[in-house]
């Protein structure tokens, strides 16, 4: 339950990755609860060029490429960076495909406050992952959120950017998921995805509380037509609801 804290302070090409467990899972993480809050940060003032800066701070794992299963995060998480890509997540920064398999959140749970704030690349903040271009699933978010940036900054319910992967059977209780971007026009924020690239087909099932201070609509981008456009909920087959007593009781998942 001890709070965790990693701040670069010279090492010019060092990403803090900070997490409650795990950096880089390939295996099974299993029944994992995490009660102490995360805060990563970089305090790196101008990157090389041609170098690509990330930050990561999550709940369990910081990179995902295996199953993690029965999982919680009562901590509240915190990315920040000057110059690097900031991922967030509730419970995996990162949840990726390798050699053809896909990594695996599933029945896991965060509750509290996630953020993800970089000076000038993106901010991604998840509910349950940062980043997905594998599977999420049967898992839920309670509490609040928030990206600030200069570039893009994201946030969603359950996964901030959803990279033509699958997200179902999950839900949201948030009392606020907003995003800032001061330079720029990439502020995607919504219930269950922020942002949903090239495909609709893998989002469904989801329930969220409806709240007015995020949106209702994930955001689709298609690389092929390089067309950025709101989705309506039936589009991404989520429900909201106006409570959370409304919730179907199969779908939370306990403390």
């Amino acid at each position: 339950s001890n709070d965790i804290t990693l701040v670069q302070t010279s090492a010019k090409e060092w990403h803090p990755n900070t997490s409650g467990f795990v950096n880089t899972n390939y295996g099974k993480i299993d029944s994992c609860k995490n009660y102490g809050d995360v805060h990563s940060e970089s305090a790196l003032e101008v990157g090389t060029a041609g170098n690509v800066y990330y930050v990561f701070a999550s709940g369990v794992v910081c990179d995902n490429f295996g199953l993690v299963s029965n999982s919680r995060n009562f901590g509240n998480i915190k990315g920040i960076s000057k110059v690097s890509n900031v991922y967030s997540g509730g419970i995996v920064s990162m949840n990726e495909t390798a050699n053809g398999v896909s990594a695996v959140v599933e029945y896991s749970k965060s509750k509290g406050e996630i953020s993800a704030k970089s000076k000038s690349s993106g901010s991604y903040a998840g509910g349950v992952a940062a980043w997905n271009s594998a599977s999420v699933e049967h898992s839920g978010f309670e509490g609040t959120m928030w990206a600030d940036s200069s570039s893009d900054a994201i946030c969603g319910g359950i996964v901030a950017y959803n990279y033509a992967s699958r997200v179902s059977d999950c839900y949201v209780v948030a009392q606020v998921i907003t995003s800032n971007v001061t330079n720029s026009t990439g502020n995607f924020f919504a219930g269950v995805v922020g942002v949903n690239i090239n495909t609709a087909s893998y989002v469904y099932s989801n329930h969220y509380v409806l709240n007015s201070s995020f949106s209702t609509a994930a955001y689709l981008y298609n690389g092929y037509y390089g067309i950025w456009r709101a989705m309506t909920d039936n589009e991404i087959s989520t429900t909201a609801y106006n409570t959370a007593a409304e919730l179907p009781s199969e779908v939370v998942l306990n403390d």
